[in-house]
């Protein structure tokens, strides 16, 4: 049976998820023969020489060859140095090739970036971390805060928040907004420098300031709390107004802004967020890596009933992210959530059963929530139902039955690849039999 995972349900919340990747691809240039383009770069266009070199850097029409490529971008340079892709594209190639032998520190920087986003995208965390900070040495302020990123989170190095706080700090005071945000988070929890909350609320407006919805949007929390400013409603709402001025798709700006109006019309008693509100304040939490809050959040949308509050503290209970592993509570969760009607809890119970995880093991029960979550349309329910028939876990051996469950599966992902070839397998095993 396969064991598939699922992860945290949720459209998840765009906040403070922190993407380091950039492309890696160099800018496009019009096709054209090599050899031509060749002869245009020695009579002198810059297009050409351009094209050329983005030609060796995708190995189109040509074997490819960053050291071509970067000699062609350079040739692009000499004829028109203000083309400044070609600059950006060579640092591509430079980080790409793996040596930075180039002295413009300019270059030197973003070809080290490039070489941490290459090795990145490769799952080569260590050698990224090891890019980035070099990238940071030669100034490249997103650098910093990519350094800053992989030893708060341990991507590549052992997990230091204090010396990410000095990499934060350094992107910060070059006034780059997300380094301001990130050190803010750290100042307001007391990771890796000591806890400071209206230091935090310092950073987060600067990161404000440098066009960063996220400082924005926890400044205005630390306004509606009260903590390190004067609590003020009226500037928790002037921020979250701010946050969605700079993302308009900020919909928990929008709650929270409803959450503190209501509050106001209550006489300012504190107004109990609903279950929908707990969740997305918790997801925003979850985003951020505040995962006590998150798992607070979620417990409250848990207990008003909201299925995916429960879902994702189950996930959190699962795999022991902000609490303590539990399988035993994360099966209970699953289970709240599947009878709210939540797929994923109904699959992931299911896997409980089938791995005897938390719960006894029972064939018969995991074949019956598999059964239940492809009813409420997930297709890795169906399939798996379907591989309980073939194999008569907990059920009748039935190819006929099996079918059914493969098809169910691709209605819902009609590209289940091993779904169509399970039912090409039922109908070969049908066949012989007849």
């Amino acid at each position: 049976m396969m064991r598939n995972g699922v992860g945290l349900a949720a459209v998840w919340v765009g906040l403070l998820v922190i993407s380091l990747a950039v492309g890696a691809s160099p800018a496009r240039a019009e096709a054209q023969a090599p050899s031509g383009l060749s002869a245009d770069c020695d009579r002198g266009s810059a297009s050409a020489c351009f094209s050329l070199a983005v030609a060796y850097q995708d190995g189109s029409g040509v074997a490819q060859s960053y050291d071509q490529a970067i000699t062609f971008y350079r040739k692009a340079l000499a004829i028109n140095p203000n083309l400044s892709v070609a600059r950006d594209n060579m640092a591509i190639a430079v980080g790409l090739r793996g040596k930075i032998p180039v002295k413009d520190p300019a270059v030197e920087a973003r070809a080290a970036y490039a070489a941490g986003v290459a090795a990145e995208d490769r799952k080569d965390f260590s050698t990224a971390a090891r890019q980035y900070e070099a990238a940071c040495t030669a100034g490249l302020l997103k650098g910093c805060f990519a350094a800053g990123y992989a030893h708060e989170h341990g991507e590549g190095v052992a997990a230091n928040p204090a010396r990410a706080a000095a990499y934060f700090t350094k992107a910060c005071d070059g006034d780059y907004g997300r380094g301001c945000t990130s050190l803010g988070l750290l100042y307001a929890n007391g990771k890796g420098v000591k806890q400071d909350k209206a230091r935090a609320a310092r950073l987060y407006l600067k990161g404000c300031d440098g066009g960063e919805a996220a400082g924005c949007f926890d400044l205005a929390g630390l306004y509606e709390r009260g903590e390190g400013v004067a609590r003020s409603d009226e500037q928790a709402i002037a921020f979250y107004r701010r946050a969605l001025v700079i993302d308009p798709g900020l919909d928990l700006a929008s709650t929270q802004i409803s959450i503190v109006r209501d509050r106001q019309k209550a006489g300012g008693k504190a107004v109990a967020a609903t279950p929908e509100q707990a969740f997305d304040v918790g997801l925003a939490a979850y985003d951020r890596k505040d995962f006590a809050t998150a798992a607070r959040n979620f417990t409250l949308a848990c207990d008003g009933k909201f299925a995916r509050g429960c879902y994702n503290l189950g996930v959190m209970n699962s795999q022991g992210t902000g609490v303590a592993t539990d399988k035993a509570r994360a099966a209970q969760l699953f289970e709240a959530a599947c009878v709210g009607k939540s797929a994923n809890g109904c699959f992931n119970l299911a896997l409980a059963y089938d791995d005897g995880a938390g719960v006894a093991h029972d064939l018969v029960k995991a074949t019956a929530f598999y059964a239940k979550a492809c009813n409420i349309g997930n297709a890795m329910g169906c399939y798996n139902t379907a591989v309980s028939y073939v194999r008569g876990d907990g059920v009748s051996k039935s190819d006929d039955r099996a079918i059914t469950y493969y098809r169910k599966a691709l209605v819902i992902d009609a590209k289940m690849a091993i779904a169509s070839q399970g039912i090409t397998d039922a109908q070969q095993r049908l066949a012989a039999k007849r």
